[in-house]
């Protein structure tokens, strides 16, 4: 079932489609609809176009239907598993997600590793005069929510061990040397980039926080390719390494990369290098939202994970008035550079539940110049659990 458009264009609502036919792909040309179980074995382009009469805005790349069975796995019909080399699937305009269908990248077994990195890219569609770009689920209307969610959505990376490391001592920007309390180089490795935390700076970090490249590694000493840029760093200083997981998200300077899952039936990402990702885990003001039952659900999971930006725009991961599910959400050991990670935190209710827990534990936030809680108890019933986070360079505002 494909809506075609929304309320007040357009004279073909919708379209219900069906074909047994075995295709083959041409990447870049073919919109991609996954009745069945399609596995990313390839560089892939999944190429937008407009869906209907009236329609000149959005424009859809592709989707997926509902998968064979009840299960967080048996529900998604896009996957990728077992890379044998680096591969890239670009998403060019939407790509809509039906009620238990879902994607899959990796698996809890077995992670996409860091050598073979599966790279999920957006770019503006090349149709249409809008510029978003993701994963939709159906009906993506703000209009209409009680159709919303309900699938699978699930990302396996492999991470390394030491995940940050934490300066020594003090690090001027005239060098390009820095100390850490340990020794990572059987974690990280050269060529990875770093961004170092604790700037010696009196206020919040506007600016651009700096990435730096590893030129080599001997011990506990981390020589860097350019010397230190913007501040000196303060001894305790948080070191991220953007470069160590096994699936990378990009394209975001074109816009935010969106996830707009409404209330997913499972949601697990690990193991993510993510260029200005947003997860909509709501529909705007309309809180109908469908919701699996008990025993078809499993607790939300994002844990890590880096999600950055080089902006000096403010970026937020998890939109505000989110839902937490009632078996909960966690968020955790995640590194966040100049992305807030949960924005106006304002939990909501829906018709059907009253909203679960949310917990956000041992995260790392650097450079945020918006920072705290903003809980709307007005429209919450929800525990909220946020402890052991570390943030360097931040000021108190309206985000976490």
């Amino acid at each position: 079932y494909w809506v075609t458009c929304d309320n007040t264009v357009g004279t073909a609502k919708s379209y219900i489609t069906y074909s047994d036919n075995a295709v083959s792909f041409s990447s870049g040309n073919d919109c991609v609809w996954c009745k069945d179980v399609i596995n990313i074995d390839m560089n892939a382009t999944f190429k937008a176009y407009l869906s209907g009469s009236g329609v000149a805005t959005e424009a859809y790349c592709g989707g997926v239907t509902m998968g064979k069975t009840f299960t967080k796995e048996g529900m998604a019909n896009l996957v990728c598993d077992n890379p044998s080399s680096s591969y890239t699937l670009t998403l060019d305009g939407y790509f809509q997600i039906s009620s238990y269908g879902g994607f899959r990248f990796g698996s809890s077994t077995q992670p996409i590793t860091r050598t073979n990195k599966f790279i999920l890219n957006r770019v503006s569609p090349t149709v249409g005069t809008g510029t978003n770009t993701g994963f939709f689920s159906l009906y993506r209307r703000t209009s209409s929510g009680y159709f919303r969610g309900k699938m699978s959505a699930l990302m396996y990376g492999e991470y390394a061990g030491k995940e940050y490391g934490v300066l020594a001592q003090n690090a001027n920007i005239s060098q390009n040397q820095i100390v850490l309390t340990e020794d990572l180089s059987s974690h990280w490795n050269v060529n990875d980039w770093i961004c170092i935390g604790k700037f010696d700076y009196g206020g919040s970090v506007t600016t651009i926080s700096s990435w730096h490249q590893i030129q080599s590694i001997s011990g506990n000493t981390i020589t860097l390719k350019t010397n230190l840029a913007s501040y000196n760093r303060l001894a305790g200083g948080i070191v991220i390494n953007r470069s160590i997981y096994g699936i990378d998200i990009t394209g975001g300077y074109q816009g935010y990369f969106h996830m707009n899952l409404g209330t997913p039936s499972h949601l697990e990402i690990h193991g993510v290098s993510s260029y200005e990702l947003q997860i909509g885990l709501t529909n705007g003001s309309s809180y109908m939202q469908a919701y699996s039952q008990p025993e078809n659900s499993t607790k939300w999971d994002i844990s890590h994970n880096c999600f950055w930006s080089d902006s000096t725009s403010y970026y937020q991961l998890i939109g505000s008035a989110s839902f937490a599910p009632p078996k909960g959400f966690i968020f955790q050991y995640n590194n966040c550079n100049r992305i807030a990670s949960h924005y106006t935190l304002s939990i909501v209710n829906n018709r059907v539940f009253k909203s679960g827990f949310i917990e956000g534990k041992y995260n790392n936030y650097l450079a945020l110049y918006n920072v705290g809680i903003n809980y709307n108890t007005g429209s919450s019933a929800v525990k909220i659990d946020f402890q052991n986070n570390i943030f360097q360079g931040a000021a108190m505002g309206q985000g976490l």
